[in-house]
């Protein structure tokens, strides 16, 4: 399965839209989950991984998108993690993500592997924290 990128314009400013249509099933019922990625996130994803690699993780996602462990202090975002550079998913990549169930929507803000940084700095939780309570309140709108 492959990003499909869409042509309307994106929720959040900075971001790109993308979509992944899973099928609706009677072993999977629940509704299409679209991916907005950052611009940051998109940079460094590219590199990281294949089309395939990244479609697998959307996969997981939306089929489970409390995956990843709620972080402490950052407006109820999420960090998972994903396998990447030929790593596992314990040597690979975090991902930092938001939910926003009510639209099925999931914004992916950043990622950074396992040899950058184990975790986010307190500047690093503010700003995401920033960040999500930004995109909540344009949902909420």
């Amino acid at each position: 399965m492959r990003r499909i990128s869409e042509k309307s314009k994106p929720p959040h400013p900075g971001s790109q839209y993308l979509k992944l249509d899973l099928p609706v099933t009677a072993s999977h019922p629940k509704p299409v989950i679209s991916f907005i990625e950052t611009s940051r996130f998109t940079a460094l994803i590219t590199d990281l991984v294949t089309d395939d690699e990244y479609a697998d993780f959307q996969q997981i996602l939306a089929r489970s998108p409390g995956k990843g462990s709620l972080l402490e202090g950052c407006g109820g975002v999420r960090k998972a993690r994903m396998a990447a550079k030929g790593k596992g998913t314990s040597g690979g990549a975090r991902v930092l993500y938001l939910h926003i169930p009510n639209r099925n929507l999931i914004y992916l803000l950043t990622l950074f592997t396992k040899g950058d940084a184990a975790n986010l700095s307190a500047d690093g939780k503010k700003a995401v924290r920033k960040l999500a309570e930004q995109i909540k309140n344009e949902h909420r709108r």
